[in-house]
């Protein structure tokens, strides 16, 4: 797998620019080298890999043009980097390719409602690549796809590359994102907190182990025992609301409650 460390690219830029601290550090973690990302792959990404040549080449021929992958780095800004589904010959027209899995991507997009982690990689690379538009192609088989162009946004742009270049200062300077809090009383209680999630995960791993000897014992029956009673059931899956025909052009977020305040903790591994 190739290191992410040297640069930033289309797929770091929604982090940087919504913010969210947690997501900050991991990625200074990463850029700086404290820790490696295992990049696992799920349906949908495998789905999405396996598909894009098919994709590009499907786009091609029906642009009358060639378009071939391609890196690039900004003329200025050479920890910039942009790598593109697909650029031409001419080097004045891209493509950003999308293979979903499902058409709920595609069914949102035809009706204007356009994924913004979508929008803000594609600002980045029009940044990078000097362009004032790009394409952008959902595409689900020779049958269901679809082709839009994306303007480049001068307000997203200037806010995108401000909070980049202040990101990548910080990377080469190793100063984290986010202020770390560093009295005595805060890290008493953090290094508390941490040794105690150490071993609640250390419990989490022998109660699996043990459930799952207890599961073969029971040989695929409940169980009463003098200390525990293992119960088999069934429970209804899911509701999945993207496979639902009549929502697929509903955005939904315009029903979502008001926010909820949530705290949570997460431990760093460095």
């Amino acid at each position: 797998m190739e290191s992410r460390k040297g640069f930033i690219g289309s797929a770091d830029a929604p982090i940087i620019f919504k913010g969210t601290p947690l997501s900050l550090i991991r990625l200074w973690e990463e850029k700086t080298g404290l820790t490696q990302k295992g990049e696992i792959l799920s349906n949908a990404m495998r789905h999405g890999n396996n598909t894009e040549t098919e994709a590009r080449e499907f786009f091609s021929e029906k642009q009358g043009d060639i378009f071939w992958p391609s890196r690039i780095f900004h003329s200025d800004h050479l920890w910039m980097r942009a790598s593109l589904d697909g650029v031409n010959f001419d080097g004045d027209k891209a493509v950003e390719i999308k293979c979903p899995y499902s058409s709920d991507l595609l069914e949102k997009a035809r009706n204007g409602i356009f994924n913004q982690d979508h929008i803000i990689q594609m600002q980045h690379q029009m940044f990078v690549a000097d362009l004032k538009e790009m394409f952008y192609f959902i595409y689900k088989s020779p049958d269901e796809n679809e082709v839009f162009t994306i303007s480049r946004d001068e307000k997203i742009v200037s806010e995108l590359v401000q909070k980049e270049c202040e990101f990548w200062e910080k990377v080469r300077l190793k100063n984290p994102p986010v202020q770390e809090r560093e009295d005595h009383a805060w890290q008493s209680l953090e290094n508390a907190y941490a040794a105690i999630c150490e071993k609640e995960n250390e419990m989490k791993r022998e109660k699996e182990i043990v459930f799952d000897k207890l599961k073969n014992l029971a040989d695929g029956s409940s169980v009463v025992g003098k200390k525990i009673i293992l119960t088999r059931y069934f429970r209804k899956g899911s509701i999945k609301y993207s496979n639902i025909p009549e929502l697929k052009t509903v955005d939904l977020e315009k029903y979502r409650d008001k926010d909820i305040e949530i705290w949570s903790a997460t431990t760093r591994r460095m």
